[in-house]
This record gives C-alpha cells, structure tokens and sequence, in this order.
C-alpha cells in the first residue's frame, strides 16, 4: 500500500474519530444540551442546615479513599472533588450522626450522578 493510500485512510479514520465524538459525550439534562468532558473533575458539597443551630459528623469513603470523619458546624459546609472512574461505578458512602439520629447512605453514585452534577450539592 502507498503512502498517499495510508495518509487518505488515516484522515478519513481522524475525520470519522472527530465527527462522532462530540455525540458521543454529549447529553441532555435538565438545564439542556451540555458538553461532558471526560473524567471532568466532580466537586461534592455537604452543607449543614440543621434546625436549632447543631452540628453533625460525617464520614465519607469510596472503595480507593478514606475522607476521614469531619464535624460540620451549624450552616458550615464540607466539601472534596474527585475524577469518576470510566466504568461510571465510582461510589462514595457516608456515615452521618447528629442529636436527631444517625446513618449510612450513598452520597454520590458514578450510575446515578455522573451526567447529574459535576457540582453536587
């Protein structure tokens, strides 16, 4: 095969690689068409609301990290950024305690959120 015969199989690859990419990572939610960057940076914020002025601890972890347990005061907030992995499975489970209770939950899911929030709130 010729040189020039590979150059025109190799643009005509670029071409068809660019013309599809941008449906590829692109999607709808509920501001509108938006672009998604991939493995953008997602930034969680946990904001403490809680009536009569309390705080509350929290413990966040994923299967990789351990963010350690934090105490939150009264309309004080905590926050952390992180990249979800490209299966969409990134998982990040809190523990929370405060005067009214306590729990586990799942705060952020690749599955559920990655298309939801870059900043979640």
């Amino acid at each position: 095969m010729s040189f020039f015969n590979k150059l025109i199989i190799l643009l005509v690859v670029l071409f068809t690689v660019l013309w599809e990419a941008p449906c590829a990572i692109s999607s709808r939610n509920q501001i509108g068409e938006e672009f998604i960057i991939p493995f953008q940076k997602t930034h969680v914020v946990v904001y403490n609301f809680l009536e009569g002025l309390n705080n509350f601890t929290i413990h966040c972890m994923s299967k990789d990290d351990d963010l350690g347990s934090h105490v939150i005061g009264p309309e004080d907030n905590y926050d952390w950024g992180f990249r979800s992995n490209i299966w969409g499975t990134t998982l990040f489970f809190c523990g929370l305690s405060c005067p009214y209770g306590s729990g586990t939950f799942d705060l952020y899911k690749g599955e559920r959120d990655r298309e939801r929030c870059l900043v979640c709130q």
